[in-house]
């Protein structure tokens, strides 16, 4: 009889996936738990021609977004197109065979915010750089990476062209970020962000500080969707808080702003979104 995989437990997260198989052994689906038994995610699987299995669609239960994965008629990925939770595509990325017939994304859109990232690659294979445009073609972000111990691809440094930024990413010996450092172009440091690994080991900014202005914000998130829901300004020199946001799940699945409250001038402002806002 042949072996087939029945359960993964990721030791760093708590995550457990259940694997079930068709009667020929091949997998149908998977389901995705995280520590609490709560269902994070599934898997619906298809074979191609040399009966390999091959995800066909992903639900993303924390966000609402399903992912559709195409193929060429020979099993390579090539598109995945994404939706949110009322059928609006938000989302597409394309891959392309490298060596050792190894699929990497080509490219990404996130629709609603009209943005493409294009992904450029070493002589190794590994991810080296990624280059953000806007819907004018223009450059608004620059991605460098490094490989973390666990082979997966992150991001050491974030270059902002347009302000002359370049913010540095920290991370620990597991490859968590832990911290990440914005200097302006007279390498002043104008902006850190301390990070903890949250709710189905996504990574979560806890304090924003703004050292030129003495601000600084801490972050709360959802216990059950893991999305941010709440953020609070501090005047670090007088202790006053000035300023809090509320959010709201988004057409995308993430956080969206909801309703901002100026704590000083008793305001405050409700935001509606549309699915491309």
């Amino acid at each position: 009889q042949q072996e087939r995989v029945k359960l993964v437990t990721d030791n760093l997260t708590g995550n457990v996936t259940e694997y079930r198989h068709n009667s020929d052994n091949s997998v149908r689906e998977s389901m995705k738990k995280n520590a609490e038994g709560g269902l994070i995610e599934k898997v619906e699987f298809t074979q191609d021609v040399y009966k390999r299995d091959k995800a066909a669609k992903k639900t993303d239960f924390t966000t609402g977004l399903v992912s559709n994965y195409q193929y060429s008629k020979w099993g390579n990925l090539e598109k995945i197109e994404t939706v949110n939770s009322e059928g609006q595509k938000v989302g597409e990325s394309t891959f392309e065979l490298a060596d050792h017939h190894y699929e990497r994304i080509v490219s990404e859109k996130d629709l609603p915010k009209g943005t493409e990232t294009r992904f450029q690659y070493n002589q190794q294979g590994g991810l080296d750089r990624s280059e953000t445009v806007n819907r004018d073609g223009v450059q608004i972000e620059a991605n460098i990476f490094t490989r973390n111990p666990d082979g997966t691809d992150a991001v050491t440094k974030t270059i902002n062209p347009l302000d002359n930024l370049v913010t540095d990413h920290l991370r620990n010996a597991d490859g968590m970020l832990t911290e990440s450092r914005t200097v302006n172009s007279k390498g002043t440091v104008i902006r850190s962000d301390k990070f903890a690994q949250g709710k189905n080991a996504r990574e979560q900014v806890i304090t924003t500080d703004l050292p030129l202005s003495g601000m600084q914000t801490t972050h709360t998130y959802d216990a059950v969707s893991g999305l941010l829901s709440e953020s609070v300004t501090t005047n670090l020199e007088k202790d006053v808080e000035i300023e809090k946001s509320t959010y709201e799940q988004g057409y995308d699945g993430e956080a969206t702003l909801a309703l901002r409250s100026d704590l000083l001038m008793l305001l405050q402002t409700n935001f509606k979104h549309n699915a491309d806002t």
